[in-house]
């Protein structure tokens, strides 16, 4: 997505909510395979991938993510933690989960 395209969805900057948003709108507005979907580039590519069932591919984007800003937000934390438990790994699910609290 190019900036005019953001702006177009009333994005101003990219945030955990814009990715969300970002992640829904290409969705629901194309029909790509997965593999396309997740390499789309200024995406969010765990979420993406999460949100089409690529769980291993998008644990693996989440785990490289590195900011702290990042790391300690619910969002990021939940689909991890969702990502963890579709990929049969609860404890680390759990771990995550005790984070929040």
């Amino acid at each position: 997505m190019q900036d005019d395209d953001l702006r177009r969805l009333g994005i101003q900057e990219l945030d955990t909510r814009a990715m969300i948003q970002i992640s829904l709108y290409l969705l629901t507005s194309y029909s790509i395979p997965n593999v396309t979907i997740c390499t789309i580039p200024r995406t969010p590519p765990g979420i993406t991938c999460a949100n089409v069932g690529e769980y291993k591919e998008a644990k693996e984007a989440f785990q490289m993510i590195t900011s702290d800003k990042y790391r300690n937000e619910f969002t990021y934390l939940s689909w991890l933690a969702r990502c963890y438990i579709m990929n049969g790994e609860p404890q680390y699910a759990w771990e995550t989960y005790v984070s929040l609290i």
